[in-house]
């Protein structure tokens, strides 16, 4: 598959219009979120790192919200990008991250990966922020999970920009930094 072990990074995936658009839809009074106790985890082992969801599709694959259709730029430019053709939708959804005060600022959020399929993340940021992504070198092909922080190798660290996306591997275990100073909002699907 052409996006085994891979991580891209390209700003302006939409145009600077379209990116208004996106930022006013999810910022803005009429969008729908939802509190979760963890953006990473439902019931985080480690620290709880609170937050807000809106999920465009169910975990069925089943459109979920109106907005689904305004995403599938996104998705279809992203890919033209890297010059992958999905198939699938696996999933799609957006996370919301108010700053929080904790003391441990550098300890990461639990890592994860989206889904044990074969698939390619595409992240986007809805708006400049803080609280970076960190996309770890660990694989899940060749670790089922990643234990503790002496297992943790860095790949990339990514910042928030507004109409940044990042394309990668879903194998690759990743997380985020917590934001300290900016609301983090993101859109996450899955294609394979």
């Amino acid at each position: 598959m052409i996006y085994q072990n891979k991580v891209w990074v390209t700003d302006d995936i939409v145009d600077k219009p379209y990116q208004d658009k996106i930022q006013n839809v999810l910022m803005g009074e009429s969008f729908s979120w939802y509190f979760v106790d963890d953006v990473t985890y439902k019931d985080n082992p480690v620290h709880s790192r609170p937050g807000f969801n809106h999920q465009f599709l169910t975990e069925q694959g089943d459109v979920n919200s109106e907005w689904h259709d305004l995403m599938l730029k996104i998705i279809d430019n992203s890919c033209e990008e890297i010059g992958f053709k999905y198939s699938n939708i696996l999933n799609g959804r957006s996370f919301l991250q108010l700053p929080l005060n904790i003391k441990d600022r550098d300890i990461l959020d639990m890592p994860h990966i989206d889904n044990a399929d074969r698939h390619l993340v595409i992240l986007y940021y809805v708006k400049d922020a803080d609280g970076d992504t960190v996309i770890l070198e660990n694989h899940y092909e060749n670790e089922k999970e990643v234990k503790n922080s002496d297992d943790i190798k860095i790949k990339k660290t990514i910042k928030p920009k507004k109409g940044r996306v990042v394309i990668f591997d879903g194998w690759y275990w990743h997380t985020a930094q917590q934001p300290a100073k900016e609301t983090r909002c993101i859109i996450n699907y899955n294609v394979n």
